[in-house]
């Protein structure tokens, strides 16, 4: 059964978010709840959005952003989730050397860490076709799984089981309804979803060639997001 989202209206909001709310001219400061837009300071001003309110998604607040163009909604998208996408580009790794097995043409792995990298980014748009403002509803179906990048080796499966008690082949079923309320005559809302991957960084040792880096993208429970709302 999918979970329904829930949207705390801008006023209704105040006594419980205080400062962190938002108008038109300000930035987007969420709570501690929040944890991957961070803010939306550095976002240019003619883009800002004339409303923003809250949705809760797994129990964390994501924005949902109101504009008057869809042309300033476009940049404003694109701007914040370069912000989000930077954000994960500048984790680092840990270190940590481990014994290494053995698999056919490659002398082993080493492990070198885990940090956190959203991925898979997807949209789904739902419309408003009317001409009186409503509450829109969508169910966001989405399946995130194990990405590698690289072709490796059948033994891996299980190395990489023994080092990060996590199984390769991850994968991560989700289902939410979302409503998004207040939608004016003529408008869409653009729905963004991504997951929170564990970013499991190794060496592969070979052979007959030189070592490489390379990441195991492995999907977690934590699905973040946000809300485009601008003319159709």
């Amino acid at each position: 059964m999918a979970k329904k989202s829930k949207i705390i209206p801008l006023v209704a909001a105040i006594s419980l978010l205080g400062s962190s709310m938002v108008f038109a001219d300000e930035s987007f400061q969420p709570s501690s709840s929040t944890s991957q837009i961070q803010s939306t300071e550095n976002i240019s001003n003619t883009n800002k959005p004339y409303k923003v309110e809250r949705a809760i998604i797994n129990g964390n607040e994501i924005p949902v952003f109101y504009f008057n163009s869809k042309e300033g909604a476009e940049s404003y998208k694109q701007e914040l989730m370069n912000q989000v996408q930077q954000q994960a580009l500048n984790s680092a790794p840990n270190s940590s050397e481990v014994v290494t097995p053995t698999y056919g043409t490659k002398s082993g792995y080493t492990y070198r860490g885990v940090d956190r990298y959203n991925y898979g980014h997807a949209t789904t748009t739902v419309y408003n076709y009317s001409d009186k403002r409503v509450t829109l509803k969508k169910t966001v179906d989405r399946t995130f799984s194990t990405e590698t990048f690289i072709t490796l080796e059948a033994g891996f499966a299980d190395y990489f089981k023994a080092t990060t008690g996590v199984k390769l082949d991850k994968k991560v079923e989700y289902s939410h309804e979302f409503m998004i309320p207040d939608v004016p005559a003529k408008n869409k809302a653009d729905i963004i979803t991504w997951d929170i991957y564990n970013r499991f960084h190794f060496t592969e040792h070979n052979i007959f060639s030189p070592d490489r880096n390379f990441v195991v993208l492995s999907p977690t429970e934590s699905v973040e997001g946000a809300i485009f709302v601008s003319p159709i």
